[in-house]
């Protein structure tokens, strides 16, 4: 379990540092896209997008894994932290966006299994 719990941290971080970063180079058109995506949103291009999903997606992401790697004791409240905020990045931005993509799903469901994982490994630590 601890494995997969790592997989799915490193997944998200790394996703989210890479793809964050691109926006933020490649602001007006990243991966291709146009900026129509963002009509309905508060951004004009993706360089502020691109600014939270790295610092705050990967940033959490990365501190998650890093202390997960440690197997500290703060790596379950990080992990926690890490699986909400990109859940949450990604429902809202699914919503603001009006757009639903296969990955998008899967990284949802990365964030609602890594939860389930860390609560289970949680709990056996108490027992």
């Amino acid at each position: 379990m601890k494995i997969i719990q790592v997989f799915f941290l490193s997944v998200l971080c790394f996703t989210a540092l890479a793809t964050g970063l691109v926006f933020m180079i490649h602001p007006m058109y990243p991966f291709g896209l146009s900026l129509s995506p963002l009509a309905y949103t508060p951004f004009e291009n993706y360089f502020l997008p691109g600014l939270l999903i790295t610092t705050l997606v990967g940033g959490i992401s990365l501190v998650a894994l890093i202390l997960q790697l440690q197997e500290l004791k703060a790596a379950f409240p990080w992990t926690l932290l890490s699986a909400f905020v990109s859940i949450s990045w990604l429902l809202i931005q699914m919503k603001l966006v009006n757009d639903f993509h296969w990955i998008q799903w899967t990284l949802v469901l990365m964030g609602i299994l890594l939860i389930m994982i860390s609560l289970q490994l949680k709990h056996r630590e108490l027992i």
